[in-house]
């Protein structure tokens, strides 16, 4: 397979870019190589600069559920780009969003908008604190959830690449609120939350772990979680991590209902918009405040 051009490219966007990738994942650097350059797509597949074809099972981490460049899609943000692509201001489509998501999956009460997984769970985990008036959180070892500091420890493919578990840059002090269990072992979050009494304000886990390896969990495991800790946690948040587009409302609707979780952040729509949950008593702790 010819990747002539995709390697000229590499190298001329290292002169621009760090590392010459906006993401550490396509480095390529745990897996050998160097990064394919994507040119165009369609339907299923993508094409890459030196005209190789692939079929994409990716969907561009879950908003190309549809396919590339589906013709009703491509129709609406068209007809929509001739009005405006953003306003900085409140618009009713922003609510005509949240009411179609809130449609899709019962158990989402309200829905705050933001712009990626990252700024989704830094308020979440943010709100979480503010609400339990605790700092420490517990993530599994390989889930990702964005890269700000708290979450960049042991997260899975984007620090694998570089064949570390820490990332450099992130204090000491930020990292110790970070405790870390293995996943799929409820022993080692029952011992976390024994060792950190009335410290622990969320838990955040990817129902199926998707940075380490497409791992799904064990049977049974998430169901433990909230009747063997509820009488420890009391008032921990469980935040749930749901990757893919708002198209998958079938599999999030059981997740909710099953889980019933304190806050949910789902990847949704074609911009990659970002969605949490909130019930009105929690999210009374942002700003501007519900109903203000």
């Amino acid at each position: 397979m010819q990747r002539t051009n995709s390697e000229r490219l590499f190298a001329e966007a290292q002169f621009s870019i760090p590392g010459g990738v906006n993401s550490p994942v396509r480095a390529f650097r745990s897996v050998g190589g160097t990064p394919v350059f994507m040119e165009r797509a369609l339907g299923a597949y993508l094409h890459d600069a030196d005209g190789n074809s692939y079929i994409d099972y990716i969907n561009s981490w879950g908003p190309m559920i549809l396919g590339h460049s589906f013709a009703p899609v491509v129709a609406a943000i068209q007809a929509q780009a001739a009005v405006a692509t953003s306003f900085g201001a409140p618009t009713a489509l922003e609510t005509a969003m949240a009411e179609l998501i809130r449609s899709m999956a019962p158990g989402i009460d309200l829905i705050r908008m933001v712009s990626s997984g990252t700024e989704a769970c830094m308020s979440a985990l943010r709100l979480a604190r503010g609400y339990t008036g605790r700092n420490k959180l517990i993530k599994f070892d390989g889930c990702y959830h964005g890269h700000a500091d708290p979450f960049l420890v042991k997260a899975g493919s984007g620090v694998a690449t570089f064949n570390i578990q820490e990332v450099p840059g992130i204090p000491q002090a930020v990292s110790s609120d970070t405790l870390v269990a293995p996943y799929n072992n409820l022993e080692a979050v029952e011992e976390l939350v024994k060792a950190n009494p009335e410290q622990v304000a969320a838990i955040i886990i990817e129902p199926v772990a998707g940075n380490m390896g497409c791992i799904p969990p064990l049977a049974g495991y998430a169901d433990s979680l909230d009747p063997r800790l509820s009488d420890m946690l009391e008032r921990v948040l469980r935040c749930a991590i749901v990757g893919g587009p708002a198209a998958i409302a079938e599999g999030l609707s059981s997740f909710i209902a099953h889980h019933k979780p304190d806050e949910i952040m789902v990847t949704a729509q074609v911009f990659d918009a970002e969605a949490r949950r909130r019930s009105y008593e929690i999210l009374s702790r942002i700003h501007p405040p519900a109903g203000a």
